[in-house]
């Protein structure tokens, strides 16, 4: 998923570094590792927040999914063929899309209600996303664990790839 959302547009690549680079030199110099999040959860949120603002489609459009691909009965498919995709919108600058990107995350996103999710390019809400993570048909509950900030595993939908981020690091991210 990410080499083909990669291959879409040569600014996302370079602006996901920076913001990795950011959350490497910044966070890691305040905060213990373990409390940060990863570098592929930072990827999901800029994924989303290019998503978001238009930049980025959304590649789990089933209309445009040719091969679909199950994996331990999680749907794994998105569209891989881009040109099957319009073209990126090219109005938006690296540091426009930086300045963009602290500001949807300082002000705009809740964190206290939302989730980050790339499927449907939408925000999710945390309520919404713990109801979903109910499986009737398998007779089990497999918690969306909670925390300061959650961002949905794009294939993995019960997986938050940010349960272990401190509050303190979510409130110096904000500001």
């Amino acid at each position: 998923l990410i080499n083909t959302v990669l291959s879409y547009d040569v600014r996302i690549a370079r602006f996901i570094r920076l913001v990795i680079y950011w959350r490497r030199v910044v966070l890691g110099a305040r905060f213990p590792k373990q409390c940060t999040p990863s570098s592929y959860s930072i990827t999901i949120m800029c994924l989303h927040f290019l998503q978001h603002r238009g930049v980025l489609p959304d590649f789990f459009q089933t209309s445009l999914i040719t091969e679909h691909k199950m994996i331990y009965d999680l749907d794994c498919s998105f569209v891989t063929d881009i040109s099957k995709l319009p073209p990126a919108p090219q109005d938006w600058s690296i540091p426009e899309l930086l300045a963009g990107f602290w500001s949807y995350y300082g002000a705009e996103f809740n964190v206290e209600t939302q989730v980050v999710s790339m499927r449907g390019g939408g925000v999710l809400e945390k309520s919404e996303v713990e109801e979903t993570c109910r499986d009737t048909q398998h007779h089990y509950v497999t918690l969306f664990k909670p925390s300061p900030l959650a961002v949905q595993d794009p294939f993995v939908p019960t997986h938050n790839l940010t349960h272990n981020v401190s509050l303190e690091c979510v409130v110096f991210f904000r500001d």
